[in-house]
Parts: C-alpha cells; structure tokens; sequence
C-alpha cells in the first residue's frame, strides 16, 4: 500500500497531475473531432468517420490487462511519460502523410494511429486513476473527484473549441499543434515525485482479483452499466452531431467547436455542481438521464443550429453530474491497490463495447438522417433509465 509522507506532497503532487490531465484530454478531444472531420471530409462517409473515432476507444477492450500492469509496475511515471511522448511521434507521421501520400494511405494511417493513440492514452489514463486516489487520501475523494472531473470536462470542451480553428487553419497545422499539447502533457510528469509503489502479484492473478471483485460487488456492476449507457450516447452524438454540420446544414467546422464547446461547457457545471448535490445515487440517476434523453428527443425537432444550444448544455450537464457520481463513487468501494485494475474493468467492460457507438451512429446518419437518428438514441436513453431503477445495490447510496 502506498502512504505519502504529508499531505504536502500530496496536493502538490495532484496538482502537477491535474495540470498532465489538461494538456492530455485537451489534444485528445481536439484530435477526436479533427480526425473524424478528416476522414470524412476524405471519404465523404460517416460510417468510415465513425470508424475512426471507434477506432480511438477500440484499446479499453484490453484495458483491465493494462490496468493489472499498471498496478504491478512501480514504474508508473515512466510508463506515462513514455506513453504521452509517443503519442507526439504518432501525430507527426499523420502530419507526414497528409502532406506527402495518397488519400488511401493517409487514411489507413490515421486508422493505425488512432489506434495506438488510443491504447497510449489508456495507459496513461490507467496511471492517473491509481495516482489521483493515491495524492487524495480518504478525506478529499468527492472533491478532489468533483475537481479532477470538471479538469477532464473542462479541457475536453477547450479541445472541443479549438477543433474547429485548428481545422481552419490547415489539417498539418492542427495536427501540429495537437501534438504540441500531447508533449506539454509530459511535462508535469516529470515533476511528480513519490515513494515507488505496485503489487508483486502476476498480471493474470490481478486480472483475476478485479474480475472476482466485480463479480462480487453489485454496485461495481451496476456502475459499469450506467457507465456505459452515458458513454454509448457521448460517441454517438458525437458522430451524429458532425455529420449534421458538415453534411445536413454544410456548415464550416466552427459550428462544430461552438456545438461542442456549450456541450462540455455544461459537463463542466455539472461537474462542478456534483459536488454540492446530495441524496440518493439512484434518484440522481433517474433524473440525470431523463433530461439527457429528453434533450437527445428534442433535438431531433430542431433545424436551426442556434436552437441547438440550450439541449445540447442539458445533455452536457446530465453527463457532467453522473461522470462526478460514478467517479465519487467508484473511489469509495475499490481498494486503493486495486483502482488501475478496476479502472481498467470498467474501461474494458463498459466504455470500450461504446467502440461501437461511433459507428452506430454514423449508420443511423447515413439510413436514417440526423432527425430520426436524434430521436432513436433519446428514447433508447430514457428506456434505459427505467432499467436503472431496477439497480438496487446503487440506488439506496447516499451520495
């Protein structure tokens, strides 16, 4: 078990982690929507853009062996400092491609670094998880949890934003910068300073542990259910809501970062207004994801981009509430030399199966249009609310 020596050295060591965390989740959802507009600005297809961002989320299948390695490690600043710098190298060949190889090649080459993009940034998020339960301590849990996910929130809407002026100033000019934040993200690593810790026990004897963890513990189980319900209707919003600037109103990728921008921005008051919401999780969910379904339903009766904006903060602040809850939440039940493990569960048992989210939604694009398609993932969303409620382990919790 690792114990810091003040709590000091813990708060200043979150703090370097919080500043890593800004600059990572600010590139990576930037080259999220870059790369989709990429894709499909080449192929003019939202099904093979879909792919792109499946592609990025495609790595969390494998993510509680990472989880387990990550646990084991005591080279945990190593194995992020790596990861956020080869994440640069990667961004530079897709820079490399555009300029110089084919359109058929510069995609498959965005498919393979997406991918790897995917798989590093998963390590590296691996690590975070165990280092923020680690510098928090058992006091600061809900804040330091309400804190580190309005970060997470906040950086991805900057990332969200900038998308759409990275775009207009050149595909090799977006990538460029993006891999400028992926290097500044190693930065703050390097500052992280702490007594090495892991555990002696095999990958596959901790694969098995947090296997049998989840297997015992329902509220571990229900968590990673919801988890992926709000994640299946992040990915395919995401796609859905690209595909109607660009393809149904032929709007410039601006819209996109403004659309996007008022999406995270009211994650990042849901995130911060978590933590002054109390009661019981299961009530909370049931209205968080009533809202975030009405808000899907409602758009699929809007034509005016503008009209967009006061649903898409609704959905953005549904998703900002629960992200806090189930992080709050899943640093009080698992063991501290557990958390990469479990972390690594939910990414693979819950967030990974939302792969196929992206390309769902650019399916319902291309057969059904952005009217139905809206229509289709809010009810999906509100039908699955009331199986919630069947989540008795969750629902008597306080929060």
């Amino acid at each position: 078990m690792y114990n810091l020596k003040s709590n000091n050295s813990g708060n200043k060591n979150f703090k370097f982690l919080v500043s890593s965390v800004w600059f990572s989740h600010t590139a990576f959802s930037a080259y999220n929507l870059i790369v989709i507009w990429v894709v499909l600005f080449i192929t003019k297809k939202p099904l093979l853009a879909g792919f792109s961002d499946s592609l990025l989320t495609l790595p969390l299948m494998i993510s509680v062996l990472v989880g387990a390695y990550v646990d084991k490690s005591k080279r945990k600043k190593t194995l992020a400092f790596i990861s956020s710098l080869f994440r640069v190298v990667l961004v530079i060949i897709i820079m490399i491609s555009i300029q110089f190889w084919p359109s058929i090649d510069v995609i498959i080459t965005i498919y393979a670094a997406t991918f790897l993009i995917g798989f590093t940034s998963d390590v590296v998020d691996s690590v975070r998880a165990t280092w923020t339960k680690a510098f928090l301590g058992d006091k600061h849990y809900k804040k330091g949890s309400s804190e580190m996910s309005s970060v997470i929130m906040a950086s991805q809407g900057v990332g969200f934003i900038i998308s759409g002026i990275l775009i207009a100033l050149g595909f090799e000019a977006s990538f460029l910068i993006i891999g400028l934040f992926f290097a500044l993200s190693s930065v703050p690593l390097i500052m992280i300073k702490y007594t090495a810790y892991g555990t002696s026990k095999s990958i596959h004897t901790g694969v098995a542990e947090a296997l049998t963890l989840l297997r015992k513990d329902k509220r571990l189980a229900e968590i990673i259910a919801i988890n992926f319900v709000s994640n299946f209707s992040i990915g395919v919003a995401a796609i859905l809501y690209i595909s109607l600037m660009q393809e149904g109103y032929r709007l410039p990728a601006m819209y996109v970062s403004l659309i996007f921008g008022v999406i995270v921005l009211g994650m990042v008051f849901g995130s911060i207004s978590a933590s002054k919401i109390s009661g019981k999780v299961g009530r909370i969910n049931l209205l968080v994801f009533i809202v975030l379904g009405v808000s899907f339903v409602s758009i699929s009766l809007i034509h005016s981009v503008y009209v967009l904006v006061l649903p898409s903060f609704l959905a953005g602040l549904s998703i900002g509430i629960e992200s806090s809850v189930l992080s709050t939440l899943s640093m009080r039940i698992v063991p501290h030399e557990m958390m990469a493990r479990i972390q690594g569960s939910m990414n693979t048992f819950g967030m990974a199966a939302s792969a196929l989210s992206s390309l769902i939604g650019g399916l319902l694009y291309q057969l059904f249009g952005p009217s139905y398609s809206f229509l289709m993932v809010g009810l999906i969303i509100i039908s699955a609310d009331f199986v919630f409620l069947a989540f008795r382990s969750l629902y008597y919790l306080q929060y």
